[in-house]
């Protein structure tokens, strides 16, 4: 369906010169009956002109100039017009069917109504949502919009987690839509190890923030999108690749924890380094047995605590074995190494299974 560029205001139906007749002869107080009589017309004729049944012509419009000094020309243009607007109409209505249809089956795969909110379209007639909608994601056929989102091999839904497919789908079309009409992106540098280590250095100074890491992506040329969490879309980011340009996408599920989104951001370097090529979700519960995804976690791991520095914090000894001063002597030492003790004692918890534990709140995004 191709885009109507006219600017022309179709109205919502067309109004017959009769009305405007009827109109004027009630506000005179002519009875229809009498009228017919001085324009020399059966009355009959005269109700289906002001009913909108018969049209008015070239005759009749120089008779009503003659009997209420309403001018032929005036007449005659209502007349015009009216035709006009039925053929604008008509071809609006059969728009309207077609566009109608294009959105039932554009529900079956997402959700419409959140799409539609989120782009910020309001439009009674079909057509025109159609339009803005394919205007907004920057599609020219809604054909586009049904093939718009990848498959997923690399995508494991978690049977933990409740996830509403259509929302999924429109948070990822959004996501794509940002993509595709990214601007300003510098040459990618090709240097992930650097990235990821600006990345863990602001998240263990505790000034990780949304700012800091738009730029750092801006600058190293990975796109990066913002796209809002959805409702049953436990999504944390997203990898992918446009082109040469490796691109990542984040809903701040977990609000103002710029530890997890750390994490989340070095998981997903992790992929687009050891992965090229392909696109991951990173849902909460995932699978973290899955070589790929085991593989991503490993690298954001080492990226935010190395190795040595690791195995360093874990020989923190104590007097007693007691979990909570464990805690405590780990984030000592990880703070004389220059870790995040919040980001050291959360990856302990999730070693030893175990979040009931005191520890340092973790560092606020900024």
């Amino acid at each position: 369906m191709g885009r109507n560029d006219s600017h022309e205001t179709i109205p919502f139906m067309a109004t017959h010169p009769g009305y405007i007749l009827r109109d004027e002869l009630e506000a005179r107080g002519i009875k229809q009956k009498d009228f017919a009589k001085s324009i020399e017309m059966h009355s009959s004729h005269l109700n289906e002109i002001i009913k909108g049944k018969r049209d008015i012509n070239a005759n009749i419009a120089m008779k009503l100039e003659r009997e209420l000094n309403i001018s032929y020309d005036f007449w005659m243009n209502l007349q015009s017009n009216y035709e006009r607007n039925c053929i604008a109409i008509e071809k609006r209505d059969a728009a309207n069917v077609d566009a109608d249809n294009w959105l039932s089956i554009i529900s079956e795969k997402f959700n419409l109504h959140e799409l539609l909110k989120r782009l910020d379209i309001d439009e009674f007639f079909s057509s025109k949502r159609l339009e803005l909608l394919m205007e907004k994601l920057g599609f020219d056929h809604p054909s586009e919009i049904i093939e718009a989102i990848p498959s997923f091999g690399n995508f494991k839904k978690s049977d933990k987690v409740d996830t509403d497919e259509r929302n999924l789908n429109t948070w990822l079309l959004l996501v794509h839509s940002k993509i595709n009409q990214y601007e300003g992106t510098k040459p990618y540098s090709g240097n992930l190890e650097y990235i990821a280590e600006k990345l863990a250095a602001m998240a263990n100074a505790r000034t990780l923030g949304k700012e800091n890491v738009r730029e750092l992506f801006k600058d190293n040329g990975i796109i990066f999108i913002e796209e809002p969490k959805m409702e049953k879309v436990p999504v944390d980011a997203y990898s992918t690749w446009h082109g040469d340009f490796p691109v990542i996408a984040v809903t701040y599920r977990y609000g103002n924890d710029a530890d997890k989104l750390a994490f989340n951001l070095l998981h997903e370097l992790g992929h687009l380094k050891y992965h090229h090529g392909q696109s991951f979700l990173n849902v909460k519960d995932y699978d973290r047995t899955d070589p790929t995804e085991r593989q991503a976690d490993e690298f954001a791991e080492d990226c935010l605590i190395p190795p040595k520095v690791w195995k360093d914090i874990l020989s923190v000894s104590v007097d007693k074995i007691n979990p909570q001063i464990v805690v405590k002597k780990l984030e000592e030492k990880a703070a004389e190494n220059g870790i995040s003790p919040s980001i050291a004692s959360y990856r302990y918890l999730y070693m030893i299974g175990s979040y009931n534990i005191k520890r340092t709140k973790h560092a606020t995004l900024n």
